[in-house]
């Protein structure tokens, strides 16, 4: 039995502005995601609901944060290594 694949809302939300903002067919989009056509379908729906939209947007907000986070850490690894250098 094959395994299900699972699709990130980022590549849903991705696959679903192909037709829904470049104005290709279901048919096409879903061929060049490689999914099947009725999938193709129910992401659309879900995404003129507005859930996938809101997930991938929480999920950006996310990587926000967090890459905000990792630049504060890596400002503070910068002024200890000088504090250490200088102690030395």
């Amino acid at each position: 039995m094959a395994k299900r694949k699972i699709y990130t809302d980022k590549f849903i939300y991705n696959a679903c502005l192909l037709v829904t903002h470049d104005g290709m067919s279901v048919a096409d989009a879903s061929k060049k995601v490689k999914v099947h056509h009725t999938m193709m379908r129910k992401w659309i729906n879900k995404a003129k609901k507005g859930s996938i939209k809101a997930a991938v947007v929480k999920e950006s907000t996310l990587v926000s944060e967090l890459e905000s986070r990792i630049q504060m850490l890596q400002n503070e690894i910068d002024i200890l290594e000088k504090a250490r250098d200088i102690l030395r």
